[in-house]
């Protein structure tokens, strides 16, 4: 076969498979890709087993139900430490990292768009229940200060525009742009604010302070308080505001959520506040997205104790970032920053 041939010839489950674990593996350490080489051996000899597989088949003939039946085969599954010893079931925890082998391995050729019968949300809906089908935990991330990286990983996310197809009405693709506006607004809201989620959800147009640069939000206690915005978070709010035209509607614009429900549940004669909830599957998302999941437990909050610590590094003011945080005791300040 000539090269041509075989540049020409589609993708195949063992090409990917090489790439995959050239990228994503290369960069771990040698047991993580050892890991991940075993458990994709695991997922092949399944597809061939299961749907007689050939080597030869491109890889986008794959399909939902083929993931999602892996879990059930993989428990069948045995292994001998010698070829004297008696088989014995895989275990737990070795089950839960090679089905975390194979989701990896999911969201690298959906990235890719090697897998037309995939998009993000069908890949976030089977990697829950690849998740969900083995009952190996993750070794629990005790930090709470998020390190600088793991920051700038979830912003660089968040800047990642949607992928708009052609073909979709121009009110879909509307919505997913004003989604992403918002979204990146709102994780920059919280790195440069320190406020907390809870806080943020309530804010109203009105709230804002143009003059000043930030917004009055109600803390515990219907506490009043100013938080500052720096100019990247300004600027993404803005730029949000902006798209949104809430000047189109009959209720005065003061009166609008500063972030608000773009969904088609949602409507478009009016303004529908967040929930935390919401915010917080975005942080979910977002950290799956930036392949950061792993490394921290990100969440809306960890952004609050990124800040604190940000600032009393800066300023060496305790009393400052009690303030800035809403605090009443000092004591629950030094308990969201390194310095105690």
């Amino acid at each position: 076969m000539s090269a041509n041939n075989l540049t020409d010839s589609p993708p195949t489950i063992h090409s990917e498979s090489q790439l995959f674990l050239k990228t994503a593996g290369g960069g771990q350490s040698q047991n993580t890709f050892l890991t991940y080489r075993n458990g994709l051996a695991y997922f092949k000899t399944y597809l061939e087993e299961t749907y007689h597989w050939t080597p030869a088949r491109p890889i986008a003939d794959l399909k939902p139900d083929m993931f999602q039946e892996f879990p059930t085969w993989l428990l069948k599954q045995t292994y001998q430490r010698t070829q004297r010893a008696a088989p014995k079931p895989l275990a737990e925890s070795t089950r839960g990292l090679y089905l975390l082998a194979v989701t990896r391995f999911l969201r690298f050729l959906v990235i890719r768009k090697q897998l037309p019968r995939f998009g993000y949300t069908e890949y976030d809906r089977i990697k829950e229940e690849l998740t969900r089908s083995t009952n190996a935990k993750a070794k629990p991330i005790a930090q709470k200060i998020p390190a600088a990286g793991v920051v700038a990983a979830l912003v660089k996310a968040a800047r990642q525009p949607p992928q708009l197809k052609k073909e979709s009405p121009p009110a879909s693709r509307r919505r997913l742009m004003l989604v992403w506006q918002r979204n990146l607004a709102i994780i920059l809201a919280l790195k440069s604010s320190g406020m907390r989620v809870g806080e943020l959800v309530k804010l109203m147009r009105k709230d804002l302070d143009d003059e000043r640069q930030g917004a009055w939000v109600t803390g515990k206690g219907r506490k009043t308080r100013f938080v500052a915005f720096d100019d990247e978070a300004w600027e993404a709010i803005n730029v949000y505001l902006t798209v949104r035209h809430d000047e189109a509607l009959m209720m005065q614009v003061a009166r609008h959520p500063l972030f608000c429900r773009h969904d088609r549940g949602a409507g478009t004669e009016s303004r529908l506040p967040l929930t935390v909830r919401t915010v917080q599957h975005l942080f979910k998302q977002l950290a799956e997205q930036a392949d950061i999941a792993r490394r921290f437990n990100l969440s809306p909050h960890s952004l609050r104790h990124f800040f604190a610590n940000g600032l009393l590094e800066f300023s060496g003011n305790l009393a400052l970032v009690q303030e800035a945080l809403g605090h009443q005791d000092p004591r629950t300040t030094r308990r969201y920053t390194e310095i105690k």
